[in-house]
């Protein structure tokens, strides 16, 4: 099978303002049971898959997050790439990874911080649907729900660079929606997120 490198980027710049305070610092237990933030949480995930390297871009009290991710912001894998933009929307750290990538790139998977109930073996999974099948786009669905991390072919990069606003790659998938691998789940409990404290109340 021709060798496939795929990058994560994890969108944690946001200010959380529906949350009411700095979601990615929220406290919550990793699988080992203990308490750790949010981000940490994610980034812990994403650095225990196949994905080359992990970029975290980050923007909202940028030194409060670096600093609360302790031994992991040694970790060679993963990196920080600064999104000063952060308050125009999701879009502006869609670009800041994006124009983090290294050389060699084939395709990014995007993750967002605020689904803690993903996993390393839905990552996994993801990455050998588009390593078999060369899609332009690559994510999960369960119950007819479409959810996230999503996959996109390096051929769409330039398009992601020119979507604006608080918007995500929604358009791209509709616009290629007869190119996209589609990995089906039994439930669409994993892309469950937390953008208020009620929903952190119910999870």
């Amino acid at each position: 099978m021709t060798k496939v490198n795929i990058d994560g980027i994890i969108l944690a710049g946001g200010a959380s303002t529906r949350f009411g305070g700095t979601k990615q610092l929220l406290e919550w237990n990793g699988s080992d049971g203990k308490p750790r933030p949010l981000v940490q949480h994610i980034c812990e995930i994403a650095l225990a898959s196949n994905l080359r390297n992990v970029h975290l871009v980050l923007g909202h009290e940028i030194d409060r997050i670096k600093a609360a991710l302790t031994s992991l912001i040694t970790d060679p894998r993963l990196m920080i790439a600064e999104n000063k933009d952060f308050k125009e929307g999701q879009s502006t750290s869609i670009k800041a990874g994006l124009s983090s990538l290294n050389e060699g790139i084939d395709a990014a998977m995007f993750i967002l911080c605020d689904q803690p109930y993903i996993s390393p073996e839905l990552i996994n999974e993801l990455i050998a649907l588009y390593r078999n099948e060369k899609p332009l786009i690559c994510l999960p669905i369960a119950d007819k729900v479409r959810g996230n991390p999503v996959i996109f072919s390096k051929v769409l990069f330039p398009e992601l660079m020119q979507i604006s606003g608080d918007t995500g790659g929604r358009s791209l998938i509709q616009k290629y929606s007869d190119r996209i691998a589609k990995l089906e789940l039994d439930s669409p409990a994993v892309f469950k997120d937390i953008d208020t404290i009620e929903d952190l109340t119910n999870s």
